[in-house]
């Protein structure tokens, strides 16, 4: 067995709306997962404990609404971070993930620290 871990997104069987973290020790293991809903690379433990992950269909939606409740977007890891902090603040989660750089988001703005 190989050794990636990725960070999955898993439904509880009782209540679908309720999502957790789960590490696996790499995709196949996550995919067979009837729970997981999508991955990210890396072991959950990687990402900040606030982190929550855009679904990687949020870049459908083609409307968010205007309250202000800011988040701090870090980007994929396609895109080339040149200084940190590598994100950029959004005005709420909805903004954040239809850009399509965010890979997920924490709330705050990007350069409160």
């Amino acid at each position: 067995m190989i050794y990636k871990p990725v960070c999955a997104i898993t439904t509880s069987k009782e209540n679908s709306n309720k999502t957790s973290k789960v590490t696996f020790p790499n995709r196949c293991h996550a995919c067979k997962s009837s729970e997981t809903v999508f991955f990210a690379e890396g072991a959950c433990k990687s990402y900040p404990e606030n982190a929550v992950f855009c679904h990687p269909d949020a870049v459908n939606n083609k409307m968010c609404t205007m309250k202000y409740m800011p988040v701090c977007g870090i980007y994929e890891k396609t895109v080339n971070c040149i200084k940190a902090p590598c994100g950029e603040t959004y005005p709420n989660k909805c903004h954040a993930c239809i850009s399509g750089k965010s890979a997920y988001y924490v709330p705050g703005n990007c350069n409160s620290e």
